[in-house]
């Protein structure tokens, strides 16, 4: 099927879905394909960045301040380069993304199980970028929504890695520097 200039489809309930083992690769075989089933493609970057602002009414990435990326696995996408030019980035939801901390191993042992009696090959998604990749591009932000996993992450390393040098909240709780360690502790007790 040609479509070059497809942006953006949603197969949702399709199927498709459920029947192809390589369901969430399909969208990596569109030359221009950025959004598939409300998930970011290799080929993702500005227009999918602009797509998930289009609240804000932001037409370049400088303008967007608040950005939902649950769920979208960022991990994915071939070129990051865009998170750079989110100068005004305030507010990041990047939650509901488990595959940010896979490795590439896990991930094609989840495929092959996945395809395992069908008799179809099997692909699958490989993460192109480790979170530091991710956070190290990110300094303006100051209100980060993530998983747990990731949280802790953050609290434990962001002072030595030195990312997010602006972040004020996470998982909506304000953190201070000095305060790092004390809150990871608190987390572990509770």
């Amino acid at each position: 099927m040609k479509l070059p200039n497809l942006k953006a489809c949603w197969l949702n309930d399709n199927p498709v879905m459920t029947n192809c083992t390589n369901f969430n690769i399909i969208g990596d075989h569109f030359d221009k394909l950025e959004i598939f089933n409300s998930s970011l493609t290799c080929k993702a970057g500005e227009w999918a960045m602009l797509y998930y602002a289009r609240d804000q009414g932001a037409k370049t990435l400088e303008e967007i301040e608040t950005l939902d990326l649950s769920g979208k696995n960022l991990m994915v996408c071939d070129d990051i380069s865009f998170l750079e030019k989110m100068t005004n980035l305030k507010v990041l939801d990047i939650s509901d993304n488990v595959d940010m901390y896979k490795p590439k191993e896990m991930l094609q042992a989840e495929a092959e199980q996945k395809a395992q009696g069908s008799g179809q090959a099997f692909d699958f998604l490989e993460n192109k970028h480790g979170r530091d990749d991710i956070l190290k591009r990110l300094p303006s932000l100051e209100h980060l929504v993530c998983d747990i996993i990731l949280e802790a992450y953050i609290l434990d390393t962001r002072e030595h890695r030195g990312f997010l040098p602006n972040l004020k909240t996470i998982n909506r709780v304000p953190i201070t520097v000095k305060d790092l360690g004390e809150r990871t502790k608190e987390k572990q007790v509770l």
